[in-house]
């Protein structure tokens, strides 16, 4: 195949990376491109992360294409998500007009590097990258072939595009090293004090050996991997020596997995740190046992969040969840015994459920409120490419290849500046029941999934504030959501002014903890 990226020597060393531009404010570090980076500075690249999703960035496609004219990467690596696919392809339709080369990685370009390439991209890396972009990093520098690099897909000399046989996915992840978070600016994610715990974002497995219907495994695949607590408890060192983090977030899939890993990282974060930490993780509820419960708890950890999804065993059947609601309510409240809090996720939409599973589910909510921290405030159900749910509903409904439908299911997702208020502080269904949603849902159905969130909506903000307080929040955010029916664009101006008092309160009481 002919060169399509070869630089001069003075850049064959520079690299960027990116989070393209969306309509939607992440608050943790991507940490996929955080461990590509660090696997680059290993190779004497010079990396640079650009993330446009970050809280406080000011980034957009035109200074983003500035940005990459002047730092003249070898190539630019970019992650795609399917949810905001055609905004990745906006940017890289903009990038191609300064002849950049294009890498793209991600769960989109492992499901569909084809459609990938066809929107611009030059090279697709499919599965785990950090061993793809170490082989890339010596195409590029003109020591290897790209039919040599197992797992990427490409165009050939001839136009027509090549998929390289897999790569075996990494089986010794300490092998890897740690995400190389200092790549990011740290002015895009840190406004105080309290923003730090964002830096606090660990990975410890890779894969899940879960079923459920709802759910892709064809990037990290279904087999567990695990670090070692030893290479785990080294990170959580650094973190608190370079960045002074005390709270940590494990964001695997199922931080419990492998309840033998988890007992002795929990003795040794005991043992050997000189600090005490803060943490929450992600579990199932048949991983996870009174015994262990306590174990964590006297580690530091202080919530859990259970993926409950729904309250109705059919529906659990029917998801391959695996679970009964018996288990589900005997780990709540074994979690509550722990002193550990837990939050809850459902999930809303099943195109199956009828008004009286969704009675079922909300009965529930009422009943293990007490027991819990929160109910997730959303949860919509999303037929993923890669899942079953997908598979099985994609011609019926009508939404195959649904990313590309923009206006129908990704044009409403929420954003600071424009979400209804109703959504931002309470339900945030993403807009996603605009019109029935995915799955057509019928007016009663969707009157009943409002009336259940308004539910949660009670509970959470009961929970959370003085009820003099819960009480303005909600009335807000009624009138706010009877705005939108009436005007969507009124409901945006009405929403503009309540921030702009938010705003000024909280100057106001910065102004008077100063003064004290």
């Amino acid at each position: 195949m002919e060169e399509i990226g070869i630089k001069t020597p003075m850049q064959q060393n520079r690299v960027i990376l990116i989070q393209p531009p969306s309509p939607r404010v992440d608050f943790t570090l991507p940490l996929g491109l955080a461990y590509i980076g660090s696997v680059l500075k290993q190779k004497k690249a010079r990396v640079s992360i650009l993330d446009a999703t970050a809280p406080y960035v000011k980034y957009d496609i035109k200074s983003f294409k500035q940005s990459i004219k002047d730092y003249s990467p070898i190539f630019v690596g970019m992650s795609i998500t399917t949810l905001f696919s055609g905004f990745a392809y906006d940017l890289i339709k903009e990038l191609k007009e300064i002849k950049t080369t294009i890498v793209s990685g991600g769960a989109h370009s492992t499901l569909f590097p084809q459609e990938v390439i066809t929107h611009g991209a030059d090279i697709a890396v499919r599965n785990e990258g950090e061993r793809a972009v170490e082989q890339l990093m010596d195409y590029f520098q003109g020591k290897a072939g790209l039919e040599d690099i197992p797992g990427i897909s490409y165009r050939n000399s001839s136009g027509d595009i090549v998929h390289n046989p897999p790569r075996q996915m990494i089986s010794d992840l300490d092998g890897i090293p740690f995400p190389a978070k200092e790549l990011f600016n740290f002015k895009d994610y840190v406004a105080d004090r309290s923003d730090l715990r964002r830096y606090g974002g660990i990975i410890t497995s890779r894969g899940c050996f879960g079923q459920c219907s709802y759910c892709s495994k064809e990037v990290f695949g279904n087999k567990l991997r695990v670090r070692s607590a030893d290479n785990i408890l080294e990170e959580l060192k650094i973190m608190h020596k370079k960045y002074g983090l005390v709270d940590f977030s494990f964001y695997d899939d199922v931080f419990t997995a492998n309840k033998s890993r988890v007992f002795e990282l929990c003795e040794k974060i005991e043992r050997d740190l000189d600090f005490r930490p803060s943490w929450n993780c992600v579990s199932r509820v048949d991983c996870i046992d009174s015994e262990l419960l306590k174990a964590m708890r006297r580690a530091g950890c202080a919530t859990i969040n259970y993926g409950v999804e729904s309250a109705n065993p059919a529906t659990l059947k029917q998801i391959k969840k695996g679970v009964s609601i018996e288990k589900i309510e005997d780990i709540i409240f074994k979690t509550e015994q722990a002193g550990i809090e837990c939050t809850i996720n459902f999930m809303w939409g099943y195109p199956w459920e009828t008004e009286q599973d969704l009675e079922n589910t909300t009965k529930f909510i009422s009943k293990i409120r007490p027991h819990v921290k929160e109910i997730m405030p959303g949860g919509v159900l999303i037929p993923f490419p890669g899942t079953e749910i997908y598979q099985q509903h994609k011609e019926q409904y009508g939404f195959d290849h649904w990313w590309l439908q923009r206006a129908r299911f990704t044009g409403n997702y929420r954003i600071r500046t424009s979400t209804p208020l109703f959504r931002h502080f309470l339900f945030d269904d993403q807009g996603q029941f605009d019109g029935g949603g995915f799955f057509n849902l019928p007016k009663k159905l969707l009157k009943k999934i409002e009336k259940s969130s308004r539910v949660i909506d009670r509970l959470n903000m009961m929970y959370r504030h003085h009820p003099f307080v819960a009480f303005g929040i909600l009335a807000i955010c009624s009138l706010s959501r009877f705005i939108y029916k009436i005007s969507p664009a009124g409901e945006t101006f009405f929403a503009k002014i309540v921030f702009w008092a938010i705003r000024i309160k909280n100057r106001l009481l910065r102004e008077r903890v100063k003064a004290r």
